[in-house]
């Protein structure tokens, strides 16, 4: 199963501020969740198994997003980065 990834609301603006390399790596990364989307931890213990965050870009960075099994969709909808 592959599932689709969608940028949605406030991660559509990050996205025009990543620096190359984390653009880089923020591909690469999705381009792995896409395959298998529970590849990430939960964004709260006990929470939504939705839900889920994911470090990318050696650790320095992360991205939220929400599985959505019936459309097959990870909807990110926050990036964040240092440096």
């Amino acid at each position: 199963m592959s599932y689709q990834a969608q940028f949605e609301g406030q991660a559509l603006v990050q996205l025009k501020g990543l620096p190359q390399a984390a653009f880089d790596a923020l591909v690469e990364r999705v381009a792995d969740l896409v395959r298998e989307p529970r590849d990430a931890d939960l964004m709260t213990a006990g929470g939504d198994p939705a839900y889920r965050q994911a470090l990318f870009g050696q650790g320095y960075r992360l991205l939220s997003f929400r599985v959505d099994d019936v459309t097959e969709v990870i909807g990110i909808f926050d990036i964040a980065w240092i440096g």
